[in-house]
């Protein structure tokens, strides 16, 4: 039978970082050691432990957990202790998320927190972890969590990203009400998004700008006079040069209002994005059709 690891976060928000830091130093023996991790934790914990991609299910307390000291234990928990993670305290997972931070980055920097070599070179993840977590090798006194590292994590992990995990990931960064509104829309327009993507995927330095840019494409609350009137003109043929033309043709102003209603953070890649985004997807972003065709 394997063994049990448990994990409690009762709460997210501010100073929730050292909870969590506990959490992925638990979840990484249990991968090691081929064990079940249960937790104690509301919903809204539920969904940061998915996005950080813990993998386990709600239980009882029973079995192992590894703590800040000054965590307090709970009946049937074997408490193992962790370095002190005060230096963790001020932050919160869900900032991080909404900020555009790359789940690995993040669980690779709760990691090494504790964890494993000092130096900015160390990025493990949770496969890697499942196989050579060493207990041995915790780090003991101080927690070491510093912004020099985690922007070398998500550096790294950024560069490994495909569009399609992209455009996922930076989805699954919004806020979880907005991202549940724009999902289905989202797997309808798939291989427009991909190509928006790819344009811009170079000058990413995290997810933030990306989410937005995906959330104005696919969030028709407002009627944009100038995409119809880009549409229209474009005609039926879309080309890259009859675009061309037409994004020439409009005023500054209607212009301007599509840089920023659609494509802020990108302006200046504007007239590519939204050629590249298609005619379907603006057509119905302009409110023309109500239905993809097939």
């Amino acid at each position: 039978m394997s063994a049990t690891y448990f994990t409690a976060v009762p709460s997210s928000g501010d100073g929730d970082l050292l909870a969590f830091r506990d959490a992925a130093i638990t979840y990484a023996a249990c991968r090691r050691n081929d064990g079940s991790f249960r937790w104690q934790a509301d919903p809204a914990v539920e969904l940061l432990f998915d996005w950080l991609g813990l993998e386990g299910q709600s239980g009882e307390p029973e079995g192992v957990s590894y703590l800040d000291p000054s965590r307090s234990t709970v009946r049937g928990v074997q408490a193992r202790s962790l370095a002190d993670g005060t230096a963790l305290s001020g932050f919160s997972l869900d900032a991080l998320r909404t900020e555009g931070m790359v789940a690995e980055a993040v669980f690779a920097a709760l990691i090494r927190s504790s964890y494993g070599p000092d130096g900015l070179d160390y990025f493990p993840t949770r496969s890697e972890l499942g196989f050579y977590f060493d207990e041995a090798i915790l780090l003991q006194g101080q927690a070491r969590w510093d912004e020099d590292y985690l922007q070398a994590c998500q550096a790294f992990f950024m560069e490994e990203l495909t569009p399609a995990e992209l455009v996922e990931k930076s989805l699954a960064s919004l806020p979880w009400t907005t991202k549940k509104q724009l999902q289905t829309d989202a797997e309808r327009f798939t291989e427009e998004l991909h190509g928006v993507t790819f344009l811009v995927a170079e000058e990413l330095l995290n997810l933030k700008p990306l989410a937005r840019l995906l959330e104005r494409l696919l969030s028709p609350e407002r009627t944009l006079p100038a995409l119809s009137e880009l549409l229209q003109s474009s005609g039926s043929e879309w080309s890259r040069e009859r675009w061309t033309s037409s994004w020439s043709a409009l005023s500054e102003q209607s212009r301007s209002e599509l840089e920023q209603e659609l494509c802020s953070g990108f302006a200046e890649r504007a007239p590519d994005i939204l050629f590249t985004a298609g005619p379907e997807l603006l057509r119905w972003r302009a409110g023309q059709v109500c239905e993809v065709s097939s």
